[in-house]
C-alpha cells in the first residue's frame, strides 16, 4: 500500500470511528456525515492503491462507477453497497441548514437515517476494508 493510500485509509478508519461514537452520543447529523466522509475517503484509498487520481468530489455513486470501471467493483457489488445516493447527500445536509424552513440538521437527522447511514458504511469497509 503507498502511503499516501494509506493515509487516506486511515483517515477513513477514523471518520468511520466518529461516526460509530457520534451515534452513541445521539448526535446524529455528524453520525451520518462522518458515515459519508469514511465511505469517501475508503474509496478514494482504494483507487489511489490502484494508482488511479480519485476525482474531486463527494459524490459516492460517482466513486463506485470509477471503481467499476477500473474493475474493483462489479454492479451487482455496488447495489449490495446500498443506499450510496442518500448517503452522499449528507456530506451537505448533515452540515448545513436547508431549503427554506431553515431546519438544523440536528433537527432533521434521525437514528434511523443515522443506522441507514453506518448500514452503508459498514458494507462499503465489509468490501474495501481493513480493521476498520
Amino acid at each position: 500500500m503507498t502511503p499516501v493510500a494509506d493515509a487516506w485509509r486511515r483517515q477513513a478508519g477514523r471518520d468511520l470511528a466518529h461516526s460509530r461514537k457520534s451515534f452513541e452520543m445521539e448526535d446524529f447529523e455528524w453520525a451520518c456525515n462522518a458515515a459519508q466522509q469514511s465511505v469517501e475517503k475508503l474509496f478514494k484509498a482504494v483507487l489511489i492503491e490502484a494508482g488511479q487520481t480519485p476525482p474531486r468530489t463527494h459524490d459516492l455513486v460517482g466513486l463506485a462507477r470509477v471503481l467499476e470501471q477500473v474493475g474493483l467493483l462489479t454492479p451487482e457489488e455496488r447495489r449490495d453497497l446500498g443506499a450510496l445516493n442518500e448517503l452522499s447527500d449528507f456530506a451537505v445536509t448533515a452540515r448545513y441548514p436547508m431549503g427554506d424552513a431553515l431546519t438544523a440538521p440536528g433537527e432533521m437527522f434521525d437514528a434511523d437515517r443515522a443506522t441507514r447511514a453506518l448500514t452503508v458504511a459498514e458494507a462499503a469497509w465489509s468490501k474495501f476494508g481493513e480493521g476498520a
